[in-house]
């Protein structure tokens, strides 16, 4: 996920426990402001800082959980 204008930034993702008991965050599709059906499948939003200009496979990232009774 790049961040190229520098602002803080909120991903639409989908936040599951892995096998080996780690969280992994996946984008739910495009993130675009009129991308309802992204917003409806989301159960957290990645926070991509200001100061970091893109979020790569494996980096740790803050999620804010939308919906803890569905989360695995």
């Amino acid at each position: 996920m790049k961040n190229p204008d520098g602002r803080r930034f909120y991903a639409r993702c989908i936040v599951t426990r892995g096998d080996d008991g780690r969280w992994y965050a996946d984008l739910t599709g495009p993130q675009g402001s009129g991308m309802l059906t992204s917003m409806s499948a989301a159960n957290a939003l990645a926070v991509i800082p200001e100061d970091v200009p893109a979020a790569n496979p494996g980096d740790e990232i803050e999620c804010i959980m939308l919906d803890w009774e569905h989360a695995p």
